[in-house]
C-alpha cells in the first residue's frame, strides 16, 4: 500500500485504501454500524418472532409500538446528537418498554452479544464474541481513525435522524398508518383492544409468500423455458411439502426401540398427497390433465390482461403528464420540429443565403429574432445571450 502515484501497478487500490481510511467513509461506517445492532437487529428478531409471542401479549398490531420508540429516539437525538453515541440509549433505554415486556427478546441480544462466539477462517470456533468486539469498538473506540471520526458520526447521526423521521411520516407511505403519533388507522391509538386481541399469532412478515416467490424464480433461472404458472407450482409444492416422500428416511432414519426391546413404528412424514387413498389420487391426477389445456389458457388471458392494464397505466401517466405541460409542451415540440426543419438557418452560408432574399429591414429584422427563438427553444436554452454582426450574418451565441 506504499505505492508512489504514477510509479506502481496498484495505484488505484492505493487510492482506494486511503478513501476507505478517510475520516468521512469511516464515519459513515460506524454510524451504519450502530444502527444494525441497535435497531436492526432487535426489530428483525420481532418480525420473525412475532406470532410466537401471545403468551407475552404482544401481537400483530404491538409492532407499531416499535415505531414509537424509533419516533422517540430519532426525535432526542436530533436535540442532542451525542446520544447516537451513548451506548445505554441507544442498546438500552431505546426499545426498553419492549424489551421489559417481552423476557426473550432481552435473552437473544444478551445471547448475540455476550454469548455467541465467532469463527475464525478454519471454521474453528474462537473465544471472542463478535458482536461484543463490534459493540465496544463503536461506542468506546480506542483506535484513533475511529475516535477522530467522533464529530462526523454526530453530524451524520442528524440527518440519519431527520431522515427516519421523514420516512415514518410520510403520507405517501404504508407505515404512516401504523404510528401512534398520527393516529394512523392500524396503530394502538385507533385499534380497539378486541383487534389486538384477534391479531395474536398472526406473522408481522411475509417471510411464506417470498419464499414461494423465491423458489418460483429459481425454477425459472434454472429451468429457462418453463412457463410461469408451472414454475408458481413448483415453488407451491415445495413450500407445501405435498408431494414429498420423505426420501430423508433412508438416510437419517434409524430403528428405535421401547424400554423392553420391542421395535417402535415410527411413520413416515409423507407429503399430504401420499396420505390420499390410491383412488382420490388417481382421481386427482386425471382431473388435473383434463383441465391442463383450460388452466394454461385462462393463465395466459390473465397474463395479457396484467400486461395491457400495466400499460394502460403507463399510457394514462403519459398523457396525464403531456396535459399537464399544456401549451409550453406544445411550443416546445413545434420549435424542436422547426430547428430539425429547413426554416432554421443551422449555418452561416445558409444564414447568408437566406438573409440577402429579405427585400426588407423589418422583414430581415423579423427573420433574425425567429432564429433566435427557435435555436434558443429548439435545443431547450432558457436565457442565452445572441449576438449578430453588423453586417447581420454573423451568428454567434453564448
Amino acid at each position: 500500500m506504499g505505492a508512489i502515484a504514477g510509479k506502481s501497478d496498484v495505484i488505484l487500490a492505493t487510492k482506494l485504501y486511503i478513501m476507505l481510511r478517510s475520516s468521512e467513509v469511516v464515519a459513515q461506517f460506524r454510524a451504519l454500524s450502530i444502527l444494525y445492532v441497535s435497531v436492526c437487529l432487535p426489530v428483525r428478531w420481532l418480525a420473525g418472532k412475532c406470532h410466537e409471542l401471545g403468551e407475552y401479549d404482544f401481537g400483530y398490531y404491538d409492532m407499531s409500538s416499535i415505531l414509537t420508540c424509533l419516533e422517540d429516539a430519532f426525535e432526542a437525538i436530533l436535540d442532542d446528537p451525542e446520544l447516537f453515541l451513548d451506548e445505554e440509549f441507544m442498546m438500552d433505554r431505546m426499545f426498553e418498554p419492549i424489551t421489559n415486556k417481552i423476557p426473550p427478546l432481552r435473552e437473544y441480544l444478551q445471547h448475540m452479544f455476550e454469548e455467541k462466539s465467532a469463527m475464525n477462517v478454519n471454521g474453528q470456533k474462537v473465544d471472542s464474541v463478535l458482536l461484543d468486539m463490534l459493540r465496544a469498538s463503536l461506542f468506546y473506540p480506542t483506535r484513533v481513525d475511529i475516535v477522530q471520526c467522533t464529530d462526523f458520526c454526530k453530524e451524520i447521526a442528524v440527518v440519519i435522524a431527520t431522515r427516519f423521521l421523514q420516512e415514518l411520516r410520510d403520507e405517501s407511505k404504508v407505515t404512516h398508518h401504523y404510528m401512534e403519533s398520527m393516529n394512523g388507522k392500524y396503530s394502538a391509538a385507533v385499534i380497539t383492544e378486541d383487534e389486538r386481541k384477534a391479531a395474536m399469532g398472526i406473522e408481522a412478515s411475509n417471510n411464506i409468500s417470498e419464499s414461494v416467490h423465491a423458489m418460483s424464480t429459481r425454477n425459472m433461472q434454472v429451468f429457462g423455458t418453463i412457463r410461469g404458472d408451472s414454475s408458481a407450482a413448483g415453488g407451491q409444492q415445495c413450500s407445501n411439502g405435498d408431494w414429498d416422500r420423505d426420501c430423508a428416511a433412508l438416510v437419517r432414519r434409524r430403528k428405535k426401540y421401547d424400554d423392553n426391546g420391542n421395535e417402535i413404528v415410527v411413520e413416515r412424514d409423507l407429503g399430504f398427497f401420499h396420505r390420499l387413498h390410491p383412488k382420490i389420487q388417481n382421481a386427482i391426477i386425471v382431473a388435473g390433465r383434463r383441465k391442463m389445456k383450460e388452466t394454461r389458457k385462462i393463465h395466459d388471458d390473465a397474463l395479457k390482461r396484467c400486461r395491457q392494464n400495466k400499460l394502460d397505466k403507463l399510457q394514462a401517466a403519459q398523457q396525464k403528464n403531456a396535459e399537464g405541460k399544456g401549451e409550453k409542451y406544445i411550443q416546445a415540440m413545434n420549435y424542436i420540429e422547426q430547428y430539425h426543419s429547413g426554416r432554421c438557418w443551422k449555418t452561416a452560408e445558409q444564414a447568408r443565403r437566406e438573409f440577402e432574399l429579405l427585400d426588407s429591414d423589418p422583414k430581415r429584422l423579423k427573420a433574425v429574432k425567429e432564429q433566435i427563438t427557435i435555436r434558443r427553444r429548439g435545443f431547450g436554452w432558457e436565457d442565452v445571450g445572441h449576438y449578430w454582426s453588423k453586417d447581420g450574418y454573423t451568428y454567434t451565441s453564448r
